[in-house]
């Protein structure tokens, strides 16, 4: 016997209550598609998705808005669909298309046309109480297979992100893609240049932080969804860095670099779009190949590959200065002045610029990895910045909190330069200044900074 799987969510209060609503209309619907994946994966899932006969979808929306405080229904004129949401939980609700079997024409995968009919009284989701008109449902989510339906041309021709939602199967769930999908996907992936930037981009969000980043990668580049998405990468493909410290070609680089790194969108981005400028950047000097400012040309690759897929503004900025600054060469020879430096350049960016620079490091040939001195640079930093503290606090009598009330600005590197530039200050003067005096002071110095109002705040 099957045992019944009860996780969080969906919600079975707010199902419940759609059921009512259904009955008392005497309209039939169905819980249909992610949610009852999920529930038979034992997966929590706040995206419910209701197919209902014999009612317009926007009455269910509707109700969902004026009883339980959901969100203005949003109306998709072209499938019929209606989406509301209440912050917690979102709901799709479309027409039922004739029976089951002809439903599941208009759905993607045999995992996702498994439906569960929509009663008062439904417990626990359970596969005794699931339909699965194609047969094949319930089997390949026992396996974690990904097939398509026998006629996959329309439901993905119909909405191309499910091109890339495969891979995102693949990469978050674990599913493997059936080899007639995988070539499905490859000759119709040029149709994802049609699909919206933004769910183009949530998709890839959710690749890019799994554990299967990279061979999800390598899916997409077989299949050409990664040409057709990001060109700047997909052109690394085969690149030959023509040094003994390069023993990957620059797209395996750069996929071992992502790895690497933490699954944190923002480094993964950067690790993503580190090299982008070097095949433009790539230079003979002798007998080997150089890529001086390589770093700043992917910089501005990167800013207009996540410009063109509508990532946020913050986004960009942070990954192209995790990108820009991601060549860290410390040698021993720097001093503790070098060391402040850049610890002051960095400001809040110094781990994540350390972490994208040791994987940069560890995806090199072996011999390149040895003595990398990123860890060497951690700990002279942790040393630095440990007798920083304990000389600003002996020399400069007021805190962060109070410099940033004093120049009227938020948190940032321009707080640390200020500590820094009091307790210079004091050591010249050889003694300890007083918090009148150091207020002062930093009023003074910030007229002369460059840029002085440039992290004011309004």
């Amino acid at each position: 016997m099957t045992k019944p799987v009860s996780p969080e969510r969906p919600d079975r209060t707010l199902l419940a209550d759609i059921a009512r609503f259904l009955r008392s209309r005497r309209a039939p619907g169905y819980l249909v598609g992610g949610a009852v994946r999920d529930a038979l994966m034992g997966r929590a899932s706040d995206n419910l998705d209701i197919a209902v006969k014999g009612l317009e979808p926007l009455e269910v929306a509707g109700h969902l808005h004026k009883r339980l405080g959901f969100a203005r229904p949003v109306v998709f004129a072209r499938s019929k669909t209606v989406f509301t949401n209440d912050g917690r939980t979102e709901v799709e609700v479309s027409p039922l298309r004739g029976s089951l079997k002809e439903d599941v024409l208009q759905r993607d995968f045999t995992v996702n046309c498994l439906y569960v009919r929509l009663r008062p009284g439904l417990g626990p989701l359970s596969r005794e109480k699931v339909f699965d008109p194609t047969g094949l449902g319930l089997r390949d989510l026992k396996s974690r297979t990904l097939r398509a339906h026998p006629d996959p041309f329309s439901p993905l021709a119909a909405d191309p992100v499910r091109l890339l939602r495969a891979v995102r199967f693949r990469a978050v769930a674990g599913f493997s893609i059936e080899t007639h999908l995988e070539h499905t996907i490859g000759r119709m992936a040029f149709l994802i240049s049609r699909a919206a930037p933004e769910r183009v981009r949530t998709e890839l969000e959710r690749i890019l932080v799994s554990c299967r980043v990279l061979s999800s990668f390598r899916v997409m580049e077989r299949t050409g969804l990664l040409e057709m998405i990001l060109p700047e990468v997909a052109r690394t493909a085969g690149f030959e860095q023509g040094s003994k410290y390069h023993a990957y070609d620059l797209l395996t680089h750069t996929l071992k670099t992502v790895a690497y790194v933490k699954p944190d969108l923002t480094l993964r981005l950067a690790a993503l779009l580190h090299d982008t400028g070097k095949v433009s950047a790539q230079r003979r000097k002798g007998k080997r190949f150089v890529y001086y400012g390589h770093e700043k040309v992917s910089a501005v690759t990167a800013r207009g590959v996540l410009s063109r897929l509508r990532f946020p503004g913050r986004t960009i900025r942070e990954v192209s200065f995790l990108i820009e600054n991601h060549m860290v060469n410390y040698s021993a020879s720097w001093t503790d002045a070098a060391v402040r430096r850049f610890i002051r350049k960095m400001g809040s960016h110094v781990d994540a610029v350390l972490s994208l620079a040791a994987a940069d490091r560890r995806a090199h040939a072996p011999e390149a990895r040895m003595g990398t001195p990123v860890r060497e640079l951690r700990r002279r930093i942790a040393e630095v910045t440990r007798r920083m503290e304990e000389r600003q606090v002996s020399l400069v009598p007021i805190d962060g909190r109070r410099i940033m009330q004093v120049l009227a600005i938020g948190e940032g590197p321009q707080v640390g330069e200020a500590k820094e530039y009091l307790c210079q200050v004091a050591l010249r003067r050889g003694r300890r200044i007083s918090p009148d005096e150091a207020a002062r002071l930093l009023k003074k110095w910030a007229t002369r900074r460059p840029n002085a109002n440039r992290n004011r705040r309004d």
